[in-house]
C-alpha cells in the first residue's frame, strides 16, 4: 500500500524548534557587532559578521518573507550594534570607495533593538558631510522607532573645539524617538562631563523623549 507523505516544510515546523535550526546553521552569537562609518558602509546582509562558527547567510531564507524576519529578528534582536560614526574632515571623503555599500543599503537595520551611537565631535569637520551621513543613518535606524535600548555618545578629543555644526549635529540626533531606554553622554579624552556637556545631554534626552 503506497503512502503518501506531506513533505515538511521549515514553516511547518513549531516555532521554538526554528530557532534551534537557526542556530545550527548560524552558529553561535556574537553579542555585538561594531561599525565604523567613515566614508560608506559595508552592506552587510551576513550574520557572519555576528557568529563564531557558522557560515550560514540569511539569503537561503529570501524565499519566505516570513522565515527571513523571524531569523533576522532571532539573530539581531539580542545583538548589541555599536556604530562610531568618525568625524569627516573632507568632503572629498563622501566620494570615495565606490565599492562599499551604503548606509541604507545594509539589511538588518530594521531588526536592531540595542544601539550605542558614538558620534566624534573635531573642531575642523565638514558639516555637510557629517549631517548627511548621520541623516542616512537616523533614517535607516527608523529614528528610532525599533529600538529598545540606545546609548548616545558624542566623543570629543580635548584638543578639538567643538565644531561649528554642533547645534545642527544636536539637533538631528534629537530627531531619534525611542520608546524604550536611552542614555546620552558627553566625553573628551579624559571622560569628563562638565556643565554644558550635562545641558546638551539633557536636551537631547528630553527632545527624545517627547
Amino acid at each position: 500500500m503506497a503512502h503518501h507523505l506531506k513533505k515538511a516544510t521549515l514553516l511547518g515546523l513549531p516555532p521554538e524548534l526554528r530557532l534551534h535550526i537557526y542556530n545550527h546553521i548560524f552558529g553561535p552569537i556574537v553579542p555585538w557587532i561594531t561599525l565604523h562609518i567613515h566614508k560608506h558602509v559595508y552592506c552587510l546582509d551576513s550574520p557572519t559578521y555576528l557568529i563564531g562558527q557558522g557560515n550560514g547567510s540569511l539569503s537561503i531564507l529570501r524565499t519566505s518573507r516570513h522565515l527571513y524576519e523571524e531569523a533576522a529578528a532571532y539573530l539581531y534582536e539580542s545583538t548589541e550594534i555599536s556604530i562610531c560614526l568618525r568625524a569627516p574632515l573632507a568632503r572629498a571623503w563622501s566620494d570615495s570607495s565606490r565599492s562599499l555599500g551604503h548606509i541604507e543599503d545594509v539589511r538588518f537595520w530594521p531588526f536592531v533593538t540595542h544601539c550605542t551611537l558614538t558620534i566624534e565631535l573635531r573642531g575642523q569637520m565638514d558639516a555637510v558631510v557629517v549631517l548627511e551621513r548621520l541623516g542616512r543613518l537616523l533614517e535607516a535606524l527608523g529614528h528610532g522607532k525599533h529600538l529598545r535600548e540606545l546609548k548616545v555618545v558624542l566623543s570629543c578629543r580635548d584638543d578639538d573645539a567643538v565644531p561649528e555644526c554642533f547645534e545642527n549635529i544636536v539637533d538631528t540626533v534629537s530627531t531619534l524617538r525611542i520608546s524604550g531606554k536611552a542614555r546620552v553622554g558627553f566625553t573628551d579624552s579624559f571622560g569628563e562631563e562638565g556643565e554644558f556637556e550635562k545641558r546638551v545631554c539633557d536636551q537631547i534626552m528630553a527632545a527624545m523623549s517627547a
